[in-house]
């Protein structure tokens, strides 16, 4: 018995850039970021990243959502 490709699925967009995936790795590079700068105890840098992590993760919530909801 093999396993057959789903062809129904559309994988390919026909934007230029995958936007989920720049925001998601935005948010992740970010978030690290914040936690190397809260354990060498740097606040305000931290608490800068926390904010910049929060936005980044808040637009690829909803770049997520508008992909999902736009089909």
């Amino acid at each position: 018995m093999s396993i057959q490709p789903v062809n129904n699925v559309q994988t390919k967009n026909n934007y230029k850039y995958n936007y989920v995936k720049i925001s998601g790795y935005s948010a992740l590079a970010l978030g690290s970021a914040c936690v190397v700068q809260a354990c060498r105890h740097k606040v305000k840098s931290h608490k800068f990243l926390a904010f910049l992590t929060a936005l980044s993760t808040l637009a690829h919530v909803g770049i997520i959502e508008y992909f999902h909801h736009k089909k």
